[in-house]
């Protein structure tokens, strides 16, 4: 999957600020998305959400899968990962609720191809 090497980058990223990854993964539905867990026990989960269309969301939930309370973090659909840092930092603690952005749609004809390609390994 063309994201999985951006989603890897922003949760080395957000490791390398101390901020905790349990996991992170990239799904192949279209449009094109993946999560980062931040935080799982029984009852709860933090984690990042993100698609081709509408960027990062930052949420909580009850530890099943689903989040039920979104932040969307970022004025991007392809921010840097350190911007995604700086944002899940500025809403630890305060996720206020769901507002929708939507950037641009999967079958734009626009450079956001070329910007997620930015972040394949060389050689690949």
């Amino acid at each position: 999957m063309e994201h999985e090497p951006y989603i890897r980058a922003v949760a080395e990223a957000l490791r390398a600020a101390d901020v905790p990854v349990a996991s992170w993964h990239g799904n192949p539905d279209d449009p094109r998305n993946g999560a980062i867990i931040l935080h799982l026990d029984d009852t709860s989960e933090t984690a990042l959400v993100w698609d081709e269309e509408r960027g990062w969301a930052h949420g909580t939930g009850r530890g099943d899968g689903r989040l039920n309370h979104l932040e969307w973090i970022c004025d991007d659909v392809l921010p840097e990962p350190a911007e995604v840092v700086h944002a899940v930092r500025r809403e630890e603690g305060h996720v206020r609720g769901y507002d929708l952005p939507w950037y641009r749609d999967s079958e734009d004809g626009d450079d956001f191809h070329e910007r997620l390609a930015a972040y394949r390994p060389a050689g690949s």
